[in-house]
């Protein structure tokens, strides 16, 4: 017997959640009842079978490109995010990048990334 789903109704924005963790979050809040917009910035494959696999188990979802260095961009996102989900009540900022080098190497400009 499973237990009332904490996000029942909820509008849910994620980003970064082609891949990894963001996918998995994405997927979670679906499971537990909340829409979910989906923000991916390069892994459009990633979005989508994280979409479909949501979208399986019945929840509304919806995919999003943006390029969050792009102020535009995430103007946009934000505004065609709340369009389809009528609203947002959560977000989850996930979107990162890696650089792999030591924290005392990582350029000015590379940390401002």
């Amino acid at each position: 017997m499973s237990g009332p789903r904490r996000l029942e109704g909820k509008r849910v924005l994620i980003t970064g959640a082609g891949t990894g963790i963001g996918s998995g979050v994405a997927r979670v809040c679906a499971d537990e009842g909340a829409n979910v917009a989906i923000h991916y910035s390069h892994s459009q494959a990633g979005a989508r079978q994280t979409a479909d696999a949501i979208r399986s188990s019945g929840a509304n979802v919806a995919t999003f490109q943006a390029d969050l260095a792009d102020v535009a961009a995430v103007k946009r996102l934000a505004r065609e995010a709340q369009e389809f989900l009528g609203g947002v009540d959560v977000l989850v900022n996930n979107a990162g990048i890696t650089f792999n080098a030591r924290l005392d190497q990582v350029t000015p400009e590379q940390f401002d990334r």
